[in-house]
């Protein structure tokens, strides 16, 4: 979780891949969430679409992660 942390906190857009990776393969909810997270801080308008349709299948703090991450990138791609 600390490293998906620390990905999400260097906003490089060469991490997405492993991002979604980690969030598709982990069991842990708390590494879902965090891989949502950093996904938000680091992702754009693809990244969103991923991220909503994600949302789609998930629920509890994982869900909210998840929303709080579109939100961050609806943020950062406001004109």
């Amino acid at each position: 979780m600390n490293v998906v942390r620390v990905m999400g906190n260097s906003r490089d857009k060469s991490y997405l891949p492993d991002l979604e990776r980690v969030f598709n393969d982990s069991k842990d909810e708390r590494v879902k969430g965090m891989a949502a997270w950093a996904m938000g801080q680091i992702g754009d308008k693809q990244t969103k679409s991923l991220l909503e349709a994600l949302a789609k299948n998930h629920t509890g703090q994982v869900l909210e992660e998840i929303l709080f991450a579109v939100q961050s990138i609806r943020e950062k791609i406001r004109p």
